[in-house]
């Protein structure tokens, strides 16, 4: 139990203490390799509990003592690079890293300015600040309740076939804003997709593992992260929205069948087609799931193409424009929005400086190197 603001809050989720000062969520310590309960972020945000992680990012759920509010703060983790031993700084695993490390850093910052720049869809997590501490980056985006895909299906089985619709409305609505920005996630999953009554919300603005291959020096790195992808998306450079638009089919053949695609390397047995076709008595919405997984047929090259399919789906199930925004996609103002990704790209300066502190032995010529390269992008990209 902690007292902020003459409030006693619980220390892990920060809900209200019972008059015994319990909460009852029944939270423990985050695990070793994750910020501890209790510390504090860019002078204001304090650490609750891990709330998700993968292979590539940490989430906490922090208090934020400037807005007295809860928000949630993406930590920028790739396991592949680094490790946390007893202390709140990333460190380095190889000396030889560092450079790879940087590299995927900006491609972290690059994908996670995604979301803030496309404030006229309310298909994705909102993003409200960015900083950089402890020899990484972080992002706050604002708290939310809601459950993955991937967790929901767990919990409850397969979603009604007007849940679905009604979700890939809202999806095609976010896949138009990236193409229209000429960007793509190159992420989606079941993991990092979250349900809302009337839609679906994206996360997984963050690089893949198979994106570190070239990195790393290893033929191909997998995992159940790319099981959403297609065979010929996997390890390929130059991915497209194309890519973007067979993983969310993906997603909605998992919200169909409460089934997880397999291996992309099998081909046509990626999907339990069988159990596609039992799902559901929709014969429209399930020629628009196959073909945006690409069974039996080819998939969809364009948003627009996907759309103008769908158009009849949408008005069997009056849904075409309806999808309600949900209170926690606020939107943010031109201007906050331009500070906020001008610091974003602030960050890859001051990282590219700062992480030099973690490895040993590294050349005056080659910190140099390194700071020019990344100095260059960062002015491309303002």
């Amino acid at each position: 139990m902690i007292e902020i603001n003459s409030k006693q809050l619980c220390e892990f989720c920060f809900n209200k203490v019972n008059d015994g000062n319990e909460c009852g969520c029944g939270f423990s310590a985050n695990p070793s390799d994750c910020l501890q309960v209790g510390a504090i972020l860019n002078g204001r945000y304090l650490v609750g509990r891990c709330i998700r992680e993968n292979r590539i990012t940490k989430e906490y759920l922090c208090f934020d003592s400037q807005t007295d509010s809860t928000v949630i703060v993406k930590e920028f983790f790739p396991k592949v690079f680094v490790t946390r031993v007893g202390t709140e700084n990333v460190t380095l695993l190889r000396d030889s890293h560092l450079d790879s490390y940087n590299t995927s850093m900006q491609k972290f910052i690059e994908l996670m300015q995604i979301p803030q720049r496309l404030t006229n869809s309310d298909c994705f997590i909102n993003v409200i600040g960015a900083f950089y501490e402890n020899s990484t980056a972080y992002f706050v985006m604002e708290n939310h309740s809601l459950m993955s895909v991937e967790d929901y299906v767990r919990a409850y089985g397969r979603m009604s076939d007007k849940v679905v619709a009604a979700s890939l409305d809202a999806a095609i609505k976010g896949l138009s804003a990236m193409s229209e920005a000429s960007v793509y996630n190159g992420n989606i999953k079941a993991g990092n997709t979250f349900i809302t009554n009337d839609r679906i919300v994206f996360d997984g603005f963050e690089p893949n593992e198979d994106d570190f291959a070239s990195l790393t020096g290893e033929t191909m790195m997998f995992n159940r992260t790319s099981y959403y992808m297609s065979a010929s998306d996997f390890g390929k450079r130059g991915r497209d929205i194309s890519s973007d638009i067979f993983s969310t089919g993906a997603v909605m053949y998992t919200m169909l069948t409460a089934r997880f695609p397999s291996s992309p390397f099998e081909c046509e047995a990626q999907f339990d087609i069988s159990a596609l076709e039992s799902s559901t008595s929709d014969t429209e919405l399930l020629r628009i799931i196959k073909k945006m997984c690409r069974i039996n047929c080819e998939g969809y090259k364009s948003v627009s193409e996907l759309s103008a399919d769908a158009s009849g789906l949408f008005k069997k199930h009056g849904l075409y424009g309806a999808s309600v925004p949900h209170p926690s996609a606020k939107k943010i103002s031109d201007n906050r929005l331009k500070i906020i990704i001008a610091v974003c790209a602030l960050i890859v300066i001051i990282a590219t400086v700062a992480v030099l502190a973690i490895t040993k032995g590294h050349s005056n010529d080659s910190q140099s190197e390194i700071a020019e390269s990344i100095t260059i992008y960062t002015e491309e990209k303002l």
